[in-house]
């Protein structure tokens, strides 16, 4: 098999891009912290770590540790498979607020709120789930390889044996 494929690089793509996309918003959230304490709770998050002093720092850094677990290729089947599942939990929490009388946008890359979000929190949200189910679905693929590369003997002892930046999907 060539060296350069282009599922090779499809999954190397699909592995940057959900753990990128964690990193940033873990940071930018961490960054935030202070000024989400004394804004209104314009977004959901903001309001989630208004009613939870510590909400928005466990937030930010569960996103940063679960980013940079997905980077390093430890454990890759399970960090995925983490993924998915807080994409899923993240989507849930979204879509509360798509029909709510008062919705507020989603704040996933921190509470500050442009003016275009503030005014069409709708469209926001539903931005929000497209990315979430992006993620998922970059996730998946990443699982979905990885299950075809992995042997049946391996995923009963509970371990994929798959190099992290050397694979053939």
């Amino acid at each position: 098999m060539a060296w350069f494929s282009l599922q090779r690089l499809a999954f190397l793509g699909a592995r940057i891009l959900v753990a990128g996309t964690f990193l940033v918003a873990g940071i930018i959230k961490s960054v935030e912290h202070v000024d989400s304490q004394t804004k209104s709770a314009d977004t959901l998050v903001a309001h989630l770590a208004s009613t939870h002093p510590m909400m928005m720092k466990s937030l930010a850094f569960a996103e940063i540790f679960l980013g940079l677990w997905l980077a390093s290729g430890y454990r890759l089947f399970y960090s995925h498979l983490v993924a998915v599942i807080v994409t899923g939990a993240f989507t849930g929490v979204i879509l509360t607020q798509i029909n709510s009388n008062a919705a507020k946008p989603c704040g996933c890359f921190g509470s500050h709120v442009s003016g275009w979000s503030a005014q069409h929190p709708f469209t926001s949200n539903l931005l929000g789930v497209a990315l979430n189910v992006l993620l998922a679905g970059a996730s998946i693929f990443v699982l979905g390889c990885l299950w075809a590369v992995a042997s049946p003997q391996a995923i009963r002892v509970r371990r994929v044996s798959v190099r992290p930046w050397s694979f053939s999907c």
